[in-house]
């Protein structure tokens, strides 16, 4: 059977979207740059004796359904570590992630960061970002941009 479905990016989102595309009986092509399948998921060995990750291997999500499917692609064989990450913002602590837990801010900058958000929605993506703070730019806006640059990127653990 021959696939007109090419998934680019055999990370995370191209495996979901390549699973459910087959539970739909939509056979689709994968492709990526890496020789290896799982994106920032995968890991590598070295000298037969170590193994690296090649970003991180760690999930915020409490839907049951997507923690089932991450311990069956690893045999079960995980471990659950409770997080307690947080940001420090003028005397407020904010869970992570923050854009998420905007409620712990102050109302009026709340309303300025959904502004900002919905105007970014109303344009074009920001072409090609170079760096971390065109990315938050483009996609959630200028005030959480600054927000986030200056106050919040700093990560605190309690």
């Amino acid at each position: 059977m021959k696939s007109n479905v090419l998934i680019i990016g055999a990370g995370m989102a191209g495996n979901g979207a390549a699973y459910h595309l087959a539970q739909q009986g939509v056979r689709a092509k994968m492709v990526d740059k890496n020789k290896h399948y799982g994106g920032q998921t995968a890991s590598f060995s070295f000298e037969e004796k170590y193994v690296f990750d090649n970003g991180p291997h760690l999930s915020f999500t409490s839907d049951e359904r997507i923690r089932d499917l991450f311990a069956d692609s690893v045999d079960q064989s995980f471990e659950t570590i409770a997080n307690r990450v947080n940001n420090y913002w003028q005397g407020r602590w904010v869970k992570h992630p923050a854009i998420v837990h905007m409620n712990a801010l102050p109302a009026e900058l709340v309303t300025q960061c959904l502004l900002d958000f919905v105007k970014v929605q109303e344009r074009q993506p920001y072409p090609d970002p170079e760096n971390y703070a065109q990315w938050l730019i483009g996609t959630y806006g200028e005030r959480f941009k600054n927000l986030a640059e200056v106050h919040l990127d700093e990560e605190v653990v309690r």
